[in-house]
């Protein structure tokens, strides 16, 4: 009895130990139809609304303050992308598909000075959630 104490103890470490941050949705949250194509580019500013999103935004280009633009992935929600340019901007630009919640889109820089999301209140939420209050620098 004792060592299967122990051997469920260093199980639940490793399960526990070796898990990655994933960001979850019930399926009220995730189920979504994709919108249609042709879609026009939208800019990270406009993210930020209470509204909840009709559609997947899967194939749109989003475009960040600088002009920088990153593609909406066909890969469903509660999924995401980052992608990190160097060495002239030094600038980690993401987002994550967070459902109904729709886009949450971030830019960091290196040393996490500067650091900025956009999106809807509860998407933001449950980014932090999954990512930690720094995500935007963290990933």
């Amino acid at each position: 009895m004792k060592r299967s104490l122990v051997g469920l103890a260093i199980l639940a470490f490793v399960l526990v130990g070796c898990s990655n941050p994933s960001l979850v949705l019930n399926a009220e949250e995730s189920v979504i139809t994709n919108c249609a194509p042709g879609h026009d580019p939208i800019p990270v500013e406009t993210l930020d609304t209470q509204k909840k999103t009709s559609c997947n935004l899967a194939g749109v280009d989003l475009v960040f303050p600088d002009g920088t633009h990153l593609t909406v992935p066909e890969g469903g929600v509660a999924s995401g992308s980052s992608t990190t340019y160097a060495p002239a901007a030094q600038k980690t630009y993401m987002f994550y598909n967070v459902g109904i919640y729709g886009i949450v889109a971030g830019v960091g820089d290196p040393g996490c000075e500067v650091g900025q999301s956009w999106g809807s209140t509860v998407g933001k939420a449950k980014v932090r959630e999954a990512f930690g209050k720094n995500w935007v620098c963290d990933r």
